[in-house]
């Protein structure tokens, strides 16, 4: 199931424009199928939806394991990943694969209408196939049906109002 994560934006600029962070951690953990959707989530004073990458893991692990084998990929100092991860048994590392900035940034308003959210999001959230394929087109990403050629979940809503989109969907699927 594709997911929304919320990025604070110094680390958003480090996945897209620098590439430097292929690793993101998080305290809580998330189902998710190989090659798996993640939409990102800018916050504030940025306030939109940038762009999405694909998660090829989640490795489960306490702080200090995830610290060990993840500290140069995740690009804060130890004291920042120490103070995030205080009183916590478990660490999350979201393995990052792919990272593609959108043509147009989606809005916190626009992202709440599709998605029904009343406010910002603070932590993940899971997101269905309709939402995604309408992020993807306030997006202006008109080809993200590449993004889903191996993915075993046909949902139909996919290929709803969308002639082009039904045409791609019966000639991969």
């Amino acid at each position: 199931m594709p997911i929304l994560i919320p990025t604070k934006p110094q680390f958003s600029r480090l996945i897209f424009i620098k590439r430097k962070k292929d690793v993101d951690v998080r305290k809580t953990s998330i189902k998710f199928q190989k090659n798996e959707i993640a939409i990102v989530y800018e916050s504030a004073p940025t306030s939109a939806v940038v762009g999405f990458y694909k998660i090829t893991n989640v490795i489960k692990g306490s702080p200090e394991a995830i610290w060990i084998r993840f500290r140069a990929n995740v690009c804060i100092s130890r004291i920042q990943f120490f103070t995030y991860f205080n009183g916590k048994k478990w660490a999350y590392a979201i393995r990052i694969k792919d990272p593609t900035l959108f043509e147009k940034k989606v809005s916190l308003g626009k992202l709440r209408d599709i998605c029904r959210f009343r406010n910002a999001p603070q932590n993940f959230r899971y997101l269905t196939y309709s939402s995604l394929r309408r992020i993807f087109e306030e997006a202006s990403q008109p080809d993200f049906m590449r993004y889903f050629k191996r993915h075993p979940n046909k949902d139909k809503h996919l290929i709803m109002k969308s002639g082009t989109l039904n045409a791609y969907f019966k000639k991969d699927f």
